[in-house]
């Protein structure tokens, strides 16, 4: 134990010297001596050669994504415009769809109230036209669908038997 505690001391001193040799340099002076007195010259040498190398790397990457966010600022940048002047058009063809449905409801209104049986028959049939389409509408996407799971040539002979 006594051993133990000479050493502790012995320790503190030369702790204390070290220090005190130490006082008129900076920290990383001191870093720097301390890193020299533990590993070779060879070491330090090797260390300072892959900063360097890892430094270039990361200042080629730093400007690469410098060049990447410019490019993605212009480019967003010219997508808002573009999504400005397309919302300014949707807007401009909804307020106009508006009108033109409104326009339409004053005539069918009209029309109901001066020839109202014209305008049953009128409606009737353009009903029935509906139904028409859609079921044709309906026939051709089935026939689509079919023709997708067959070959070129078979979906060719499909098309002119239709």
């Amino acid at each position: 134990m006594l051993a133990f505690a000479e050493s502790m001391e012995s320790m503190d001193r030369s702790m204390f010297q070290s220090v005190e040799m130490f006082r008129n340099y900076t920290a990383s002076e001191v870093f720097t001596h301390g890193l020299a007195a533990v590993s070779s010259q060879q070491k330090v040498e090797d260390m300072m050669i892959s900063q360097k190398q890892m430094l270039q790397r990361f200042e080629k990457t730093n400007e690469m994504l410098i060049n990447c966010n410019h490019l993605s600022s212009t480019r967003f940048q010219s997508a808002c415009s573009s999504f400005k002047q397309h919302n300014q058009v949707l807007t401009e063809l909804k307020k106009d769809l508006d009108y033109i449905f409104k326009k339409l409801k004053k005539v069918k209104t009209k029309l109901s109230t001066t020839y109202p049986k014209e305008f049953e028959n009128a409606m009737a049939s353009a009903l029935a036209l509906n139904e028409e389409e859609e079921e044709d509408l309906a026939t051709t996407e089935d026939q689509q669908e079919g023709v997708e799971g067959t070959s070129k040539e078979e979906s060719d002979q499909i098309a002119l038997e239709t």
